[in-house]
């Protein structure tokens, strides 16, 4: 890259009106290198605050003051990937009569809320909550810890992945070429007898994936809004395929007596905050004393801060409906009648700053928790007025399984290692 004036070496944000021209020298000359270099600097240049592109759902005590609890159906991107989610809610005071919840929309998308509801169930002690990869809650015993655990270059992951805390291994080991990262977990097959334990994480998705993803999304250009559209129709079977072939999503493998064998995906976790997600593994096709389990994820796309087997757990089969007072969006506008229920009427919040609060009855007793449900899903909003760069998302369709780890390998060399060029004669 040729530029018009010094790089700033402190902060290396690099401006796309600071780059005069640029020299193409490998895979790149296939590329559109103007539109394909303005996404790429905007994403990793600038760093754009995308996080989590879903609602943010927050509660509010009768003193005013809110408190964040999460995210609702992150990376429903589109109509065909609609889906119900759980989030189970904490440090509720519930010291009113009434229970006010906010689901927001924060950031530049549209979003399509189809039924929320809150729900009440009886609190197990000792036990933890977390989400399936079927969108179920379960319960479950404290999970034991892994025996060892070793990152695909040889790292001792022990230290960043036995307990819920600020350590996480975040998938950053430099892979050769397009091959995935991964991390291998040996756990001691005696402390399972019946069979099939739950694997859990405690992890999220990180915004260095959100970047890599506006790349894309510049891609498409002024026909960013069709490209939406196409999504609506992409059944959901084959959107989470592909994810999981790129990494996008992390993808779980046990070693049995046949070799690794794949076993299931988590897809959805999103970038806010650590998420606790759970699949069930069959462990009778291991004849030997150990578990080993391997997680595999594009380069630097997950975070992880704690991985176990939990020898005992369940689903949670029972809920009651707690009676809903009111729901009301920024407008003052009665939007109670279109959230009741899973139907073809949405309550939509199409910018940032659109939002609906919810008033529930409190009535749990104090060996209850609430989990408020929610369906729905969202679109992205940009407004680019470039052409599309039709090169690269030529290459993008021929090169599905490897150009998310190419493109996130060449971000990070170029973040790390910056290098000013005088002006070319």
């Amino acid at each position: 890259l040729y530029l018009n004036q010094p790089l700033d070496a402190t902060s290396m944000v690099l401006y796309e009106d600071h780059i005069d021209s640029a020299r193409q020298y490998s895979i790149a000359d296939e590329l559109n290198i103007p539109i394909f270099m303005a996404g790429l600097f905007a994403a990793t240049g600038i760093f754009l605050a995308i996080f989590c592109n879903c609602p943010q759902v927050y509660t509010l005590s009768p003193d005013g003051t809110q408190t964040k609890q999460g995210s609702l159906f992150t990376g429903a991107i589109s109509k065909s990937l609609e889906r119900t989610d759980f989030l189970p809610l904490h440090d509720l005071n519930r010291s009113g009569p009434n229970l006010e919840i906010t689901v927001a929309n924060e950031l530049p998308e549209e979003e399509f809320i189809n039924q929320v509801s809150l729900l009440r169930t009886k609190r197990i002690p000792n036990t933890e909550i977390a989400i399936n990869t079927d969108d179920q809650l379960v319960v479950y015993s404290p999970p034991a810890t892994p025996v060892s655990a070793v990152s695909m270059n040889g790292k001792n992951l022990l230290p960043l992945v036995s307990a819920a805390d600020t350590s996480q291994f975040d998938f950053s080991d430099f892979p050769m070429g397009s091959q995935l990262n991964t991390a291998t977990f040996s756990f001691s097959k005696s402390d399972f007898p019946n069979g099939q334990p739950l694997l859990v994480i405690n992890a999220r998705q990180t915004e260095w994936l959100e970047s890599i993803a506006e790349v894309f999304f510049n891609a498409f250009g002024d026909q960013f809004d069709r490209w939406n559209t196409m999504m609506d129709k992409v059944p959901r079977e084959k959107y989470e395929a592909r994810t999981a072939e790129r990494g996008l999503s992390m993808n779980v493998f046990i070693e049995t007596d046949n070799g690794w064998q794949k076993v299931g995906t988590f897809h959805n976790a999103g970038v806010n905050a650590q998420k606790k997600m759970a699949l069930p593994i069959d462990i009778s096709a291991i004849s030997g004393e150990t578990i080993n389990i391997r997680l595999e994820s594009a380069y630097k796309f997950w975070e992880l801060d704690q991985i176990g087997l939990s020898a005992n757990w369940q689903q949670i089969s029972e809920y009651v409906e707690v009676p809903m007072i009111s729901a009301v969006n920024e407008k003052g506008e009665d939007v109670s009648a279109r959230i009741h229920t899973v139907d073809e009427h949405y309550a939509v919040q199409p910018q940032a700053g659109s939002a609906i609060t919810l008033s529930f009855e409190n009535t749990a007793a104090e060996d209850e928790i609430y989990i408020l449900k929610g369906t729905g899903y969202y679109h992205h909003i940009r407004n680019y007025e470039h052409a599309p760069d039709k090169p690269f998302i030529r290459y993008m369709r021929r090169n599905q399984q490897t150009v998310t780890q190419e493109l996130s390998l060449l971000m990070d060399v170029m973040q790390q290692n910056a290098t000013v060029l005088s002006k070319q004669p």
